[in-house]
């Protein structure tokens, strides 16, 4: 059996996504809108800088705590703002790569995967897991990426 390099390679490739319902979430979506989240497969790159979040994290953590020295408030707000500390698991820290990567509707940066885990931390587990459950199945080959919202 011959694998076909140049069909590979020539392929076009679309996200393979998934609408994952939040019911707990209602309330934060506009009436009559369903309460999922919609999340995609990671590329390559994209789950290798996920998974290098936690020492990356780790290491901005130090810079930002040393350029802060002498004042316990202000590497109190660098943590929080970035969402961790030095006893963060590294799992957490790459959870939440995966997720602001990996959320595409409604977009989730830092801020707001941050709030997430913190209160509905098997809902952040869920959608991460799921985000790699669809990273491992691969993009989608023969279906084209969306060209962005129709102009009004």
């Amino acid at each position: 059996m011959a694998f076909d390099t140049k069909k590979f390679t020539a392929a076009k490739w679309g996200d393979r996504t998934e609408a994952v319902p939040v019911p707990d979430l209602a309330a934060f979506f506009a009436e009559g809108d369903k309460a999922v989240i919609v999340v995609r497969a990671l590329a390559g790159e994209e789950l290798a800088r996920a998974n290098a979040a936690a020492e990356n994290a780790r290491r901005a953590l130090a810079v930002a705590e040393g350029l802060a020295a002498g004042s316990e408030e202000i590497a109190a707000g660098i943590r929080e703002l970035l969402g961790m500390g030095e006893d963060t698991p590294a799992d957490f820290a790459r959870r939440l790569a995966i997720l602001e990567q990996g959320a595409v509707e409604p977009k989730l940066e830092r801020a707001g995967a941050l709030t997430l885990a913190r209160n509905h931390g098997a809902l952040f587990y869920l959608l991460t897991q799921k985000i790699l459950e669809l990273t491992a199945l691969g993009r989608q080959p023969g279906k084209p990426g969306g060209s962005g919202p129709t102009p009004g």
